[in-house]
């Protein structure tokens, strides 16, 4: 038994291009959506290392940090 082509097994001839349009459209939005989304997530401001190492006291007896 021979199996379809793959360009006939799946079509979209069928449906209206106006359609296909506007569901393209839906995804990009949706795309645009969640990389706005993970910006937001992964833009944390990176503290001063300087002034953060200010607020660490080091016990010079044994060398642990307060």
């Amino acid at each position: 038994m021979k199996l379809p082509e793959p360009d006939n097994f799946v079509s979209a001839e069928h449906i209206p291009e106006d359609v296909l349009d506007q569901s393209y459209e839906a995804l990009y939005r949706n795309i645009g959506h969640w990389v706005r989304q993970s910006e937001e997530i992964t833009n944390v401001p990176c503290p001063n290392v300087f002034e953060e190492s200010v607020d660490i006291v080091i016990n010079e007896s044994d060398g642990i940090m307060e």
